[in-house]
Protein backbone atom coordinates (compact mmCIF):
# COMPACT_ATOMS: atom_id res chain seq x y z
CA UNK A 1 0.00 0.00 0.00
CA UNK A 2 2.92 2.22 0.39
CA UNK A 3 3.70 2.07 -3.01
CA UNK A 4 0.06 3.16 -3.87
CA UNK A 5 -0.27 5.65 -1.26
CA UNK A 6 2.58 7.58 -2.96
CA UNK A 7 1.39 7.32 -6.10
CA UNK A 8 -1.36 9.00 -5.59
CA UNK A 9 -0.36 11.63 -3.54
CA UNK A 10 1.92 12.30 -6.62
CA UNK A 11 -1.05 11.86 -8.93
CA UNK A 12 -2.56 14.28 -7.51
CA UNK A 13 -0.48 16.66 -7.98
CA UNK A 14 -0.82 15.56 -11.84
CA UNK A 15 3.14 14.30 -11.41
CA UNK A 16 2.95 13.14 -15.11
CA UNK A 17 3.74 16.73 -16.21
CA UNK A 18 7.17 16.39 -14.17
CA UNK A 19 8.13 12.95 -14.40
CA UNK A 20 7.19 12.33 -17.96
CA UNK A 21 9.28 14.51 -20.22
CA UNK A 22 7.32 16.99 -22.84
CA UNK A 23 9.58 14.83 -25.69
CA UNK A 24 9.15 11.12 -24.42
CA UNK A 25 7.90 8.46 -26.99
CA UNK A 26 4.11 8.12 -26.69
CA UNK A 27 3.93 6.74 -30.63
CA UNK A 28 3.58 8.07 -33.84
CA UNK A 29 -0.31 8.31 -34.45
CA UNK A 30 -2.32 11.33 -34.66
CA UNK A 31 -4.50 11.50 -31.58
CA UNK A 32 -7.82 13.81 -29.78
CA UNK A 33 -5.69 13.27 -26.55
CA UNK A 34 -3.50 16.51 -25.31
CA UNK A 35 0.13 15.64 -25.22
CA UNK A 36 -0.57 16.11 -21.19
CA UNK A 37 -3.34 13.45 -21.38
CA UNK A 38 -1.19 10.79 -22.83
CA UNK A 39 1.83 11.46 -20.36
CA UNK A 40 -0.75 10.75 -17.93
CA UNK A 41 -1.54 7.34 -19.24
CA UNK A 42 1.78 6.93 -19.82
CA UNK A 43 2.88 7.11 -16.38
CA UNK A 44 -0.11 4.97 -14.85
CA UNK A 45 1.17 2.30 -17.19
CA UNK A 46 4.39 2.92 -15.95
CA UNK A 47 4.28 3.29 -12.31
CA UNK A 48 1.29 1.39 -11.33
CA UNK A 49 2.36 -2.24 -10.31
CA UNK A 50 -0.15 -4.47 -11.36
CA UNK A 51 -1.99 -7.27 -9.67
CA UNK A 52 -1.22 -10.92 -11.20
CA UNK A 53 -4.40 -11.00 -12.99
CA UNK A 54 -4.29 -7.52 -14.16
CA UNK A 55 -5.05 -5.83 -17.12
CA UNK A 56 -5.53 -2.39 -18.48
CA UNK A 57 -8.48 -1.77 -20.39
CA UNK A 58 -8.01 0.80 -22.97
CA UNK A 59 -11.93 1.52 -24.29
CA UNK A 60 -12.49 3.59 -27.06
CA UNK A 61 -8.65 4.14 -28.68
CA UNK A 62 -9.42 5.44 -31.94
CA UNK A 63 -5.90 5.01 -34.04
CA UNK A 64 -4.12 4.11 -30.69
CA UNK A 65 -3.00 7.42 -29.06
CA UNK A 66 -4.01 6.22 -25.67
CA UNK A 67 -2.77 2.93 -26.78
CA UNK A 68 0.41 3.70 -27.90
CA UNK A 69 0.26 5.82 -24.14
CA UNK A 70 -0.23 2.75 -22.13
CA UNK A 71 2.55 0.10 -23.96
CA UNK A 72 5.23 2.58 -24.07
CA UNK A 73 4.65 2.90 -20.04
CA UNK A 74 3.93 -0.36 -19.53
CA UNK A 75 7.47 -1.30 -21.46
CA UNK A 76 9.19 0.81 -18.66
CA UNK A 77 7.02 -0.64 -16.11
CA UNK A 78 9.64 -2.09 -13.39
CA UNK A 79 6.88 -4.29 -11.53
CA UNK A 80 5.37 -6.07 -14.10
CA UNK A 81 7.24 -8.64 -15.88
CA UNK A 82 4.72 -10.83 -17.69
CA UNK A 83 3.28 -8.04 -20.20
CA UNK A 84 1.89 -9.96 -23.35
CA UNK A 85 -1.60 -8.88 -23.29
CA UNK A 86 -1.70 -7.00 -20.50
CA UNK A 87 -3.27 -4.04 -22.71
CA UNK A 88 -7.20 -4.81 -23.64
CA UNK A 89 -8.03 -2.26 -26.44
CA UNK A 90 -11.61 -1.63 -27.56
CA UNK A 91 -12.81 0.31 -30.73
CA UNK A 92 -14.92 0.27 -33.45
CA UNK A 93 -11.63 0.74 -35.81
CA UNK A 94 -14.52 2.26 -38.48
CA UNK A 95 -13.72 5.55 -39.84
CA UNK A 96 -16.32 7.83 -38.14
CA UNK A 97 -18.40 10.33 -40.02
CA UNK A 98 -17.01 13.50 -38.45
CA UNK A 99 -15.02 16.02 -40.52
CA UNK A 100 -12.22 16.34 -37.50
CA UNK A 101 -11.65 12.48 -37.39
CA UNK A 102 -11.04 12.47 -40.73
CA UNK A 103 -8.87 15.05 -41.49
CA UNK A 104 -6.52 13.38 -38.82
CA UNK A 105 -6.80 10.41 -40.21
CA UNK A 106 -5.52 12.09 -43.92
CA UNK A 107 -5.06 8.23 -45.15
CA UNK A 108 -7.48 8.68 -48.04
CA UNK A 109 -9.97 7.25 -45.51
CA UNK A 110 -13.74 7.92 -45.72
CA UNK A 111 -16.72 7.75 -43.45
CA UNK A 112 -17.03 3.34 -42.55
CA UNK A 113 -13.29 2.45 -43.90
CA UNK A 114 -11.56 0.15 -41.41
CA UNK A 115 -8.71 1.68 -39.89
CA UNK A 116 -7.00 -0.76 -37.78
CA UNK A 117 -3.69 -1.06 -40.16
CA UNK A 118 -3.15 2.72 -38.96
CA UNK A 119 -3.81 1.24 -35.22
CA UNK A 120 -1.88 -2.22 -35.32
CA UNK A 121 0.78 -0.73 -37.44
CA UNK A 122 1.62 2.31 -35.24
CA UNK A 123 2.17 -0.14 -31.96
CA UNK A 124 5.25 -1.37 -33.86
CA UNK A 125 7.37 -3.49 -32.00
CA UNK A 126 5.42 -3.70 -28.51
CA UNK A 127 2.14 -4.97 -30.64
CA UNK A 128 2.28 -8.17 -28.44
CA UNK A 129 1.35 -6.29 -25.34
CA UNK A 130 -2.30 -5.45 -26.82
CA UNK A 131 -4.97 -7.80 -27.02
CA UNK A 132 -7.28 -5.98 -29.57
CA UNK A 133 -10.93 -5.87 -29.65
CA UNK A 134 -12.15 -4.93 -32.49
CA UNK A 135 -16.23 -4.29 -33.41
CA UNK A 136 -19.44 -2.81 -31.27
CA UNK A 137 -18.63 -2.56 -27.71
CA UNK A 138 -22.29 -3.02 -26.84
CA UNK A 139 -21.00 -7.13 -28.07
CA UNK A 140 -17.71 -6.88 -26.38
CA UNK A 141 -16.35 -8.92 -22.86
CA UNK A 142 -13.90 -7.18 -20.08
CA UNK A 143 -10.54 -8.93 -19.93
CA UNK A 144 -10.70 -12.74 -17.83
CA UNK A 145 -9.12 -10.79 -14.50
CA UNK A 146 -9.13 -7.70 -12.39
CA UNK A 147 -9.32 -3.99 -14.25
CA UNK A 148 -6.30 -2.32 -12.37
CA UNK A 149 -6.76 0.84 -14.77
CA UNK A 150 -9.68 0.89 -16.78
CA UNK A 151 -9.55 3.86 -19.49
CA UNK A 152 -12.62 5.09 -20.66
CA UNK A 153 -13.26 7.01 -23.74
CA UNK A 154 -16.04 5.22 -25.60
CA UNK A 155 -19.36 6.39 -24.02
CA UNK A 156 -20.67 8.46 -26.63
CA UNK A 157 -24.10 7.17 -25.66
CA UNK A 158 -26.00 6.16 -23.04
CA UNK A 159 -26.24 2.30 -24.03
CA UNK A 160 -22.07 2.16 -23.83
CA UNK A 161 -22.48 3.79 -20.30
CA UNK A 162 -24.54 1.09 -19.83
CA UNK A 163 -21.83 -1.57 -21.05
CA UNK A 164 -19.27 0.25 -18.67
CA UNK A 165 -20.72 -0.02 -15.91
CA UNK A 166 -22.55 -3.26 -15.98
CA UNK A 167 -19.49 -5.29 -17.30
CA UNK A 168 -16.66 -3.66 -16.63
CA UNK A 169 -17.21 -1.73 -13.33
CA UNK A 170 -17.72 -5.17 -11.61
CA UNK A 171 -13.86 -6.36 -12.17
CA UNK A 172 -12.65 -3.04 -10.13
CA UNK A 173 -10.81 -3.47 -7.27
CA UNK A 174 -11.53 -1.48 -4.22
CA UNK A 175 -8.45 0.20 -3.29
CA UNK A 176 -6.36 -0.35 -6.57
CA UNK A 177 -8.00 0.30 -9.34
CA UNK A 178 -7.92 3.44 -11.60
CA UNK A 179 -10.79 4.62 -13.65
CA UNK A 180 -9.50 7.52 -16.37
CA UNK A 181 -12.94 8.92 -17.57
CA UNK A 182 -11.88 10.81 -20.28
CA UNK A 183 -15.30 12.37 -21.68
CA UNK A 184 -15.66 13.79 -18.22
CA UNK A 185 -14.82 17.50 -18.94
CA UNK A 186 -16.41 17.77 -22.26
CA UNK A 187 -19.99 19.02 -23.10
CA UNK A 188 -21.16 15.87 -25.29
CA UNK A 189 -21.32 13.00 -22.95
CA UNK A 190 -23.84 13.66 -19.88
CA UNK A 191 -24.17 10.16 -18.91
CA UNK A 192 -20.50 9.82 -17.89
CA UNK A 193 -20.85 12.99 -15.01
CA UNK A 194 -24.27 11.68 -14.08
CA UNK A 195 -22.67 8.11 -13.87
CA UNK A 196 -19.72 9.32 -11.51
CA UNK A 197 -22.30 11.51 -9.29
CA UNK A 198 -24.45 8.79 -8.84
CA UNK A 199 -21.81 6.48 -7.52
CA UNK A 200 -19.71 9.30 -5.28
CA UNK A 201 -19.36 7.33 -2.61
CA UNK A 202 -17.76 4.85 -4.18
CA UNK A 203 -14.72 6.74 -5.97
CA UNK A 204 -12.36 9.03 -4.72
CA UNK A 205 -11.38 12.27 -6.86
CA UNK A 206 -7.63 12.14 -7.56
CA UNK A 207 -7.03 14.77 -10.62
CA UNK A 208 -7.88 16.14 -13.45
CA UNK A 209 -6.02 16.29 -17.26
CA UNK A 210 -7.43 18.35 -19.53
CA UNK A 211 -10.69 16.10 -20.47
CA UNK A 212 -9.76 12.88 -18.49
CA UNK A 213 -10.97 13.20 -15.06
CA UNK A 214 -8.82 10.27 -12.62
CA UNK A 215 -10.46 8.26 -9.91
CA UNK A 216 -9.42 6.00 -7.52
CA UNK A 217 -11.83 2.90 -6.62
CA UNK A 218 -12.88 3.33 -3.03
CA UNK A 219 -15.00 0.98 -1.75
CA UNK A 220 -17.01 -2.22 -3.76
CA UNK A 221 -20.17 -1.28 -5.48
CA UNK A 222 -23.33 -3.24 -4.34
CA UNK A 223 -23.89 -5.93 -7.17
CA UNK A 224 -27.29 -4.88 -7.39
CA UNK A 225 -26.88 -1.11 -7.87
CA UNK A 226 -24.31 -2.25 -10.85
CA UNK A 227 -26.95 -1.15 -13.35
CA UNK A 228 -26.78 1.31 -15.74
CA UNK A 229 -30.45 1.27 -16.82
CA UNK A 230 -31.11 2.63 -13.23
CA UNK A 231 -29.25 5.87 -14.11
CA UNK A 232 -30.78 6.38 -17.17
CA UNK A 233 -34.19 5.81 -15.98
CA UNK A 234 -33.83 7.83 -12.94
CA UNK A 235 -36.52 11.17 -13.06
CA UNK A 236 -35.54 14.62 -14.50
CA UNK A 237 -35.61 15.60 -10.78
CA UNK A 238 -33.31 13.08 -9.09
CA UNK A 239 -30.42 13.70 -12.56
CA UNK A 240 -30.69 17.51 -12.25
CA UNK A 241 -30.07 17.16 -8.24
CA UNK A 242 -27.25 14.85 -8.48
CA UNK A 243 -26.11 17.26 -11.33
CA UNK A 244 -26.27 20.07 -9.03
CA UNK A 245 -24.39 18.64 -6.45
CA UNK A 246 -21.55 17.49 -9.04
CA UNK A 247 -21.06 21.15 -10.08
CA UNK A 248 -20.79 22.34 -6.65
CA UNK A 249 -18.53 19.40 -5.70
CA UNK A 250 -16.37 19.94 -9.33
CA UNK A 251 -13.02 20.80 -7.49
CA UNK A 252 -11.78 23.55 -10.35
CA UNK A 253 -13.67 26.11 -12.63
CA UNK A 254 -12.90 24.23 -15.54
CA UNK A 255 -15.23 21.22 -14.29
CA UNK A 256 -17.40 23.28 -12.93
CA UNK A 257 -18.19 24.87 -16.42
CA UNK A 258 -18.36 21.54 -17.94
CA UNK A 259 -20.47 19.91 -15.21
CA UNK A 260 -23.18 22.87 -15.81
CA UNK A 261 -23.12 22.80 -19.57
CA UNK A 262 -23.49 18.91 -19.12
CA UNK A 263 -26.62 19.47 -17.41
CA UNK A 264 -27.87 21.71 -20.44
CA UNK A 265 -28.05 18.26 -22.47
CA UNK A 266 -29.68 16.67 -20.01
CA UNK A 267 -31.95 19.26 -19.83
CA UNK A 268 -32.70 19.03 -23.49
CA UNK A 269 -32.91 15.44 -23.32
CA UNK A 270 -35.65 15.64 -20.88
CA UNK A 271 -37.21 19.47 -21.57
CA UNK A 272 -36.03 19.81 -25.38
CA UNK A 273 -34.68 23.06 -27.19
CA UNK A 274 -36.29 25.78 -25.56
CA UNK A 275 -35.65 24.43 -21.85
CA UNK A 276 -32.02 23.84 -22.89
CA UNK A 277 -31.83 27.47 -23.87
CA UNK A 278 -33.58 29.03 -21.42
CA UNK A 279 -30.91 27.29 -19.11
CA UNK A 280 -27.75 28.09 -21.00
CA UNK A 281 -29.15 31.92 -21.01
CA UNK A 282 -28.62 31.75 -16.58
CA UNK A 283 -25.48 29.25 -16.82
CA UNK A 284 -23.33 32.17 -15.85
CA UNK A 285 -25.30 32.54 -12.73
CA UNK A 286 -23.66 28.60 -12.28
CA UNK A 287 -20.60 28.72 -13.72
CA UNK A 288 -18.07 30.97 -15.80
CA UNK A 289 -16.25 30.05 -18.91
CA UNK A 290 -12.85 29.70 -17.86
CA UNK A 291 -11.22 30.76 -20.55
CA UNK A 292 -11.59 32.93 -23.64
CA UNK A 293 -12.98 32.15 -26.34
CA UNK A 294 -14.09 34.50 -29.81
CA UNK A 295 -17.74 32.78 -29.61
CA UNK A 296 -18.94 31.73 -26.28
CA UNK A 297 -18.75 27.79 -25.50
CA UNK A 298 -22.29 28.47 -24.70
CA UNK A 299 -23.38 29.52 -27.82
CA UNK A 300 -21.54 26.84 -29.77
CA UNK A 301 -23.40 24.51 -27.63
CA UNK A 302 -26.89 26.04 -28.26
CA UNK A 303 -25.91 25.91 -32.12
CA UNK A 304 -25.04 22.01 -31.79
CA UNK A 305 -28.66 21.52 -29.83
CA UNK A 306 -30.59 23.77 -32.71
CA UNK A 307 -28.83 21.44 -35.39
CA UNK A 308 -30.09 18.09 -33.59
CA UNK A 309 -33.53 19.80 -32.91
CA UNK A 310 -34.42 17.38 -30.04
CA UNK A 311 -33.15 14.27 -28.50
CA UNK A 312 -33.86 12.04 -31.65
CA UNK A 313 -31.62 14.28 -33.78
CA UNK A 314 -28.93 13.01 -31.42
CA UNK A 315 -29.71 9.52 -31.68
CA UNK A 316 -29.73 9.62 -35.18
CA UNK A 317 -26.46 11.69 -35.57
CA UNK A 318 -25.15 8.44 -32.88
CA UNK A 319 -26.80 6.03 -35.07
CA UNK A 320 -25.09 7.25 -38.28
CA UNK A 321 -21.14 7.63 -36.78
CA UNK A 322 -19.53 4.93 -38.49
CA UNK A 323 -21.88 4.29 -41.48
CA UNK A 324 -20.64 5.32 -44.93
Amino acid sequence: MKIMDTLLDKASTNSWCREVDEHEYLGSVPSMLGNNERRMLHWWARELPLTDSGYIVDAGCFLGGSTNAFVTGLAKNPYVQEKFWRIHAYDMFIAPRENYSLEMISNSKVAGDSVIEIFVNGLNTLRDFVMVHMGDFHHSSPPPGDLDILFVDICKSWSLNNIIIDRFFPHLIPGKSILIQQDYNDQFSPWVNLTMAYYRDYFDYIADEHGSRIYIYKTQIPRDQLNGSMIKNLDFEAKISLMNEEIELSGNLHSRFFNAITTAWLVFEHGGIQKARKYLSSIDSIAIQPWHSEKPYVDIVLSAMEHLGDISGLEKYQNQYFKK
